[in-house]
This record gives C-alpha cells, sequence and structure tokens, in this order.
C-alpha cells in the first residue's frame, strides 16, 4: 500500500510531465490507491527528496501493463531503461506473456523511447467526453446495478468482449470489488443479462469503464440503448461525463459520438516483446 506522502509525489510529477509535455498520463490511479492491491510492481527514482522518475507494472492473469514517467529535467540519461531492465526480471518472475506499454497518442518523447524497445503497435484506448445533445433512449435495454451472482456473466463478457484469459477476467473481477467510489451495472435484454459498464465518480467527473455487449448481442441498438439511459440519468448530477473505451476502427468510435462523446485524449498501446 502506498502512502499518501507516496501517492502526493507521484502526482506531483504526474502534473509537471503532463503541463510540459501538453498530455494526459494514464497511471491506473484507482490501483495506485488501492490496499494491497495484487499485481503492482513500482519503480521509483529520486533526486535529494524529488520524486523524478516513476514506472509502474500492473499485471493480471497473465498480462502486464507497463507505464511512468521522467521528469523533463532528467529525461534521455537511461532512467527509464534502467526501470525496464529491473523489471526484466520481475516479467520472468511472474511468466507474464503479454507486456503492453501505454504512452499518451500525443506523447513525442513517449514515442521516441517506445522506438528503442522491441515493441510493436497493439491498439488504442480512447478517452471521451460527453458535450449535452438531446437523448431518446430506446427500451431495447434494462440497466441495473450489478449483484454478486452477476459474477459469471461479468467474467464471460471480459472472455469475449475483451478477449481476455479466463484467469485475467477473475482477477479483473476481484480487483473491481476493492476499488472505491464506483458502481457496476448489468445491461439486459428480453430479460437476460448482455451486457456491462461500470461507473466512478470522483470530484465533479463520472468516468464510464468497461463497456461491453456480447457479441452476438452487439448491432442491435442495446448498446446504445443502455449508454443513453444511464447518459441521461447522470447528467443530472451535473457532473462531466467521461468515457474510456477501446475502439479498433471508426465504426465503433461513432456508437460514442452519436450519443454526444467526443474524443480530447487518446492513449496508444505496444506490445513489448522481451525477446
Amino acid at each position: 500500500m502506498l502512502s499518501k506522502k507516496e501517492l502526493n509525489e507521484i502526482d506531483v510529477l504526474k502534473k509537471i510531465c503532463e503541463e510540459q509535455d501538453n498530455i494526459q498520463l494514464k497511471l491506473n490511479e484507482d490501483w495506485l490507491a488501492m490496499d494491497n492491491p495484487d499485481g503492482l510492481k513500482i519503480y521509483k527514482s529520486y533526486k535529494e527528496t524529488d520524486l523524478i522518475g516513476f514506472m509502474a507494472v500492473y499485471g493480471f492473469g497473465l498480462t502486464a501493463e507497463v507505464c511512468g514517467m521522467v521528469h523533463p529535467d532528467h529525461r534521455r540519461k537511461g532512467m527509464f531503461t534502467s526501470f525496464m531492465e529491473e523489471a526484466a526480471g520481475y516479467f520472468n518472475q511472474k511468466k507474464y506473456t503479454k507486456i503492453l506499454l501505454n504512452t499518451p497518442a500525443e506523447s513525442s518523447s513517449g514515442k521516441a523511447f517506445l522506438k528503442t524497445l522491441p515493441c510493436a503497435y497493439s491498439f488504442t484506448e480512447y478517452q471521451m467526453k460527453w458535450q449535452p445533445v438531446s437523448l431518446a433512449p430506446s427500451n431495447q435495454a434494462l440497466v441495473r446495478k450489478a449483484k454478486d451472482e452477476d459474477k459469471e456473466l461479468e467474467i464471460r463478457l471480459d472472455i469475449e468482449a475483451f478477449d481476455t484469459t479466463r484467469e485475467e477476467a477473475e482477477q479483473h473481477w476481484n480487483l473491481r470489488k476493492q476499488e472505491h467510489g464506483q458502481s457496476n451495472y448489468i445491461i439486459e435484454h428480453a430479460g437476460s443479462g448482455v451486457g456491462k459498464l461500470r461507473i466512478q465518480r470522483a470530484d465533479n467527473q463520472l468516468w464510464i469503464y468497461g463497456f461491453a455487449i456480447l457479441p452476438i448481442y452487439q448491432g442491435k441498438g442495446i448498446g446504445r440503448s443502455a449508454l443513453q439511459q444511464v447518459i441521461q440519468k447522470q447528467s443530472i448530477s451535473q457532473k462531466e461525463i467521461h468515457l474510456e473505451v477501446q475502439a479498433d476502427h471508426q465504426h465503433t468510435l461513432g456508437l460514442y459520438q452519436s450519443c454526444g462523446f467526443e474524443v480530447y485524449h487518446s492513449q496508444d498501446y505496444y506490445r513489448y516483446d522481451e525477446g
């Protein structure tokens, strides 16, 4: 578990990097704030008492996600390379079969560093913000709070919609149960559970994550109906509504854009090949 002091150090460095590079870093702060989170490994570097380098490995099942940052005044000195070299033993110990490196799509320094590593582009994750539009949800979907007995459906959705292993899906489910300030929902159609999403609230923002519909029910308007219902209900709070989604093609983005969401940041993921 990270102390409040450590979390504050990370936040300070993050703000410096974001302001300097005009980007938005994704550091999975919800994991960092958890009590004894499973699968989290952190690497840090200090100059005197100031945090100047940070890298975290977030492992779930056989997959690990890696992200981090280096203070603008201390780049190109091999710090992040040292982090990666140190992490190599950890990757082997955990027997990860997939390692994903995450960088903001607009980060020139991040992209330059990735060119020095044996990795290849995998996919893009988008952060979107809702711009108020008139909504008229259909009755194709029913959105309700998730229950413990929905565990198997949620695991199936992660496996089929996000192409994860069962082990990874179960670990994701257990992690979600530990997270604070969020609510999990099931999407039903004709009396059967066919999808899910979760909502996390922080300050004046509301985030929608993990939106998924079983592949056999996609393309029938169920997802649009559920999303519009959620937006319509949550917009009463006057909070900013944000959405994070992995979209592999423009058609997928079109669903969210048709509901009033606009892309404002994106994160590129690269698959790392240790050789």
